[in-house]
C-alpha cells in the first residue's frame, strides 16, 4: 500500500508540472491579401490570442515570425519565378523588422500582456508593401507567401516556453493597372491632370491644335473616346465641323454625341515612365459667314485596361 501512494504521488506532480508550462492559449490570423498601390504603404494586420491559463507564468506572451519561403529577412512573395519585396514590422513607422525565435534582437518580435483569461486580444503587426513603379515590370499577378508566427510564454523568471503557432499566407497583387494626363505637346505625365483645354485661336479651314494623351499602365490597353457635340464646335445654333487624329493612325470624326468610339491600342504595358499618344484636332470646312464668338466641344478620353 505505501508503494501505490508513493506512485500516485509521484503521477499527480508530473501531471501538474505539464500543465503549469501548457497556458492553454487559443492563437489564430487570417490572411493577408493586400494590392499594391502608387505609393507604398504600411498595413495593420492582426492577430488574435486567448487565454485559457490564469496563472501568472502565462501572463506575458511573445510572438517570434519566421523567414518565409526566402528563407531571410529580406522576404519576398512568389508567383512563379517572379518575386516582390515585402517585410513585417513591429510598428506602422517601419522601424523594426520581426524576426523568429532565435534571431530576433530587441524590438525584433512582440510582447503582450494578458490581464484577464478567456478575454480575446487582438496584437497588429505592420506589413510593408511596395509601390506599383518598384515592381512595374513585373506585370499584374498574385503574389505569395507563407509565414509562421510562434508564439511563446515569458515566465516570471523570464524563461520563455514554445505554446504553439499559427500560419499566415501573404498575397500581394500587383494589378491590372492603368491610368492617363493630358495637356500640352511635351508635358510630362501627372496623373492629377485630367482636363486640357485645345485652342485654335481665330477658326479656318484646316486649323489644328495639338494636345498629349500621357498613358501609364502595366498591361495592354484600348484608348476611347466620345465628343459631347458629335465633332462640332458650337456656339449656340452655330457649328463647325472638326477630325480628331490620335498616335496618327488618320483623322476621323465622332458622329454620335456621347457614342464611345475605339481609336488605338497598345498591346503590351507601356514603360515605368509612360507613352505618349499625340492628339490633333484639325477643323472641317468651316461655314460661310459664322457667328462671332466662341465654339466648343467637350471630348472624353478613356483608357481601359485589357
Amino acid at each position: 500500500m505505501i508503494k501505490l501512494y508513493l506512485t500516485l504521488i509521484y503521477l499527480f506532480f508530473n501531471l501538474s508540472s505539464a500543465w503549469g508550462q501548457y497556458c492553454g492559449y487559443y492563437f489564430t490570423s487570417s490572411n493577408f491579401v493586400a494590392e499594391i498601390g502608387t505609393s507604398e504603404q504600411s498595413v495593420a494586420h492582426p492577430l488574435r490570442l486567448w487565454s485559457f491559463s490564469n496563472s501568472n507564468n502565462c501572463r506575458n506572451a511573445r510572438m517570434y515570425f519566421s523567414r518565409g519561403n526566402a528563407n531571410n529577412y529580406s522576404r519576398k512573395a512568389f508567383s512563379g519565378s517572379k518575386t516582390v519585396a515585402y517585410n513585417l514590422y513591429k510598428e506602422t513607422a517601419l522601424n523594426n523588422i520581426l524576426k523568429d525565435f532565435g534571431d530576433a534582437g530587441t524590438n525584433e518580435y512582440i510582447d503582450f500582456r494578458i490581464n484577464r483569461r478567456f478575454t480575446f486580444y487582438d496584437i497588429d503587426f505592420f506589413v510593408k508593401v511596395v509601390d506599383l513603379d518598384s515592381v512595374f515590370s513585373n506585370g499584374p499577378g498574385y503574389y505569395n507567401d507563407l509565414i509562421e508566427v510562434k508564439l511563446y510564454s515569458v515566465r516570471a523568471n523570464g524563461q520563455e516556453v514554445y505554446q504553439t503557432s499559427t500560419y499566415i499566407n501573404i498575397q500581394i497583387i500587383i494589378p491590372r493597372y492603368a491610368e492617363l494626363s493630358l495637356g500640352p505637346m511635351g508635358s510630362p505625365h501627372d496623373p492629377s491632370s485630367t482636363q486640357h483645354i485645345m485652342s485654335f485661336g481665330n477658326l479656318s479651314t484646316g486649323k489644328t491644335a495639338q494636345a498629349a494623351l500621357n498613358v501609364k499602365s502595366t498591361v495592354s490597353f484600348g484608348v476611347y473616346m466620345s465628343s459631347l457635340n458629335g465633332s462640332v464646335l458650337k456656339k449656340g445654333a452655330s457649328e463647325i465641323p472638326y477630325t480628331i487624329n490620335v498616335n496618327q493612325a488618320g483623322h476621323r470624326s465622332l458622329t454620335n454625341p456621347g457614342q464611345s468610339y475605339y481609336i488605338t491600342q497598345r498591346n503590351i504595358s507601356t514603360p515605368v515612365n509612360y507613352e505618349v499618344f499625340p492628339i490633333e484636332a484639325r477643323i472641317g470646312t468651316m461655314p460661310s459667314n459664322p457667328d462671332t464668338g466662341e465654339y466648343s466641344d467637350v471630348i472624353t478620353v478613356t483608357v481601359t485596361p485589357w
